[in-house]
């Protein structure tokens, strides 16, 4: 932070991390790119933005669809009014089950990350936000955990469970700087579908993007 020769820092740190690591390095006169979420509170978020409002200095959060071609082509045909009036959006997110390396790390404990809705679909919402330049007012949700969690030690890792040869959800990860084993990330489905609709009074915007892992 003292170091006269770095200009900007980027934080890239684990979401609970990213108040403290922000404020302090607006306070010493950086300027900021912040992975998002910005916070995980709203108070964190308020703190990183009067610190960055007294810094007088550049911050930005790492929403990168913003510079994405599909979306950018997707706002400007809303913005033409190519498809009328936006009165409806529909964002659907699919995640197949094995695919979701979230519950593998920190990522699934809700102190870290607050929700998924946070850490995963902060880049929907953004989306939604940008695309049809209107804000959210109201706000409600729902959730459950069906699937992930259950009774297993807390430092049980994938390499060393007497299990890692029938579980559907097995990844080996990798290793930390202490040999430590740390995110199992292996994406057990084949395929990932992400579809993004806008409709209008005058037609529809669909961008469909699908994916399928090549097997060996």
């Amino acid at each position: 932070m003292k170091r006269k020769d770095i200009d900007a820092i980027a934080v890239t740190s684990p979401d609970y991390c990213h108040e403290d690591h922000a404020v302090d390095a607006l306070t010493a006169g950086k300027h900021v790119f912040c992975e998002k979420p910005l916070a995980i509170t709203v108070r964190g978020c308020d703190r990183i933005l009067s610190a960055w409002q007294k810094s007088k200095k550049k911050l930005m959060v790492g929403f990168n669809m913003h510079y994405m071609s599909i979306f950018q082509t997707m706002k400007d045909i809303v913005d033409r009014g190519t498809i009328g009036k936006i009165k409806a959006v529909w964002v659907r997110h699919f995640v197949g089950t094995g695919g979701d390396w979230y519950y593998h790390d920190w990522h699934g404990v809700s102190k870290n990350t607050t929700s998924l809705l946070l850490q995963k679909a902060s880049h929907d919402i953004d989306m939604i936000h940008w695309i049809t330049g209107k804000y959210t007012k109201k706000v409600s949700a729902f959730g459950s955990l069906d699937y992930y969690g259950g009774d297993k030690p807390n430092n049980l890792t994938c390499p060393n469970c007497k299990d890692k040869d029938v579980c559907v959800e097995v990844s080996p990860g990798g290793v930390g700087v202490n040999n430590e084993s740390i995110g199992s990330q292996c994406v057990f489905r084949k395929e990932i579908d992400v579809e993004d609709t806008f409709i209008g009074t005058e037609g529809r915007i669909n961008h469909h993007y699908q994916r399928r892992l090549q097997e060996e």
